[in-house]
């Protein structure tokens, strides 16, 4: 983990926010969906800026590939990740991958941190509040949220909870210094941390 941490905080153009819009106490921030009743937790304006800018200042460059994002507690260089995701730049039908299209106005996706079901906002926060969907909450997302929060109702965390993001580029390299694709460098650090709870 020291490696990892070392690496993280010498990674150029990372940003480093918390993740949700939370009071003293941890309570964390709830929304409402805009076409539903159902609940939401808040990101925070931080992270918003941070994934709006890494995102736009990415497709200025052509060798920009995506984003890599690492969910975890502490602060750098104590960081303790616990999750890790990416979002490349290209879609798998599109040349540019929805979850980050028209990123400003895109909440649902937003990066892969959207409120949508199938995002990491909605799916924790489905997890959370049990609200009524088209299936039932993930199991991933069930553990994620005893993992983070010391109660649901509400939903106060148990220590802040910040996400790292990295852009990453052709010729960026992972921790042992080898070039990696986003999805190899996401096998690398899901190894290092040491958990079983990744998703894409």
């Amino acid at each position: 983990m020291l490696l990892l941490n070392k690496w993280l905080c010498n990674a150029s153009e990372h940003r480093f926010e918390p993740l949700f819009s939370v009071s003293k106490d941890l309570r964390v921030e709830i929304k409402s969906s805009e076409n539903t009743e159902k609940r939401l937790l808040a990101r925070s304006p931080e992270v918003e800026r941070a994934i709006i800018s890494t995102i736009e200042e990415g497709f200025r460059r052509d060798d920009w590939e995506g984003i890599l994002y690492i969910l975890g507690i502490g602060q750098l260089p104590k960081f303790q990740g616990i999750m890790v995701s990416i979002t490349d730049k290209h879609g798998i039908k599109n040349e540019i991958n929805e979850n980050i299209k028209n990123i400003k106005s895109n909440y649902n996706k937003f990066g892969r941190w959207g409120d949508g079901l199938d995002y990491h906002i909605g799916d924790l926060s489905h997890a959370i509040f049990q609200f009524q969907a088209y299936r039932k909450p993930k199991k991933r997302y069930l553990d994620l949220a005893q993992q983070l929060f010391a109660s649901f109702e509400p939903p106060v965390l148990k220590s802040p909870v910040y996400l790292y993001i990295l852009p990453w580029y052709a010729d960026s390299v992972g921790p042992f210094g080898i070039r990696h694709s986003l999805r190899e460098l996401k096998k690398e650090l899901t190894y290092i941390i040491g958990r079983e709870q990744v998703v894409a």
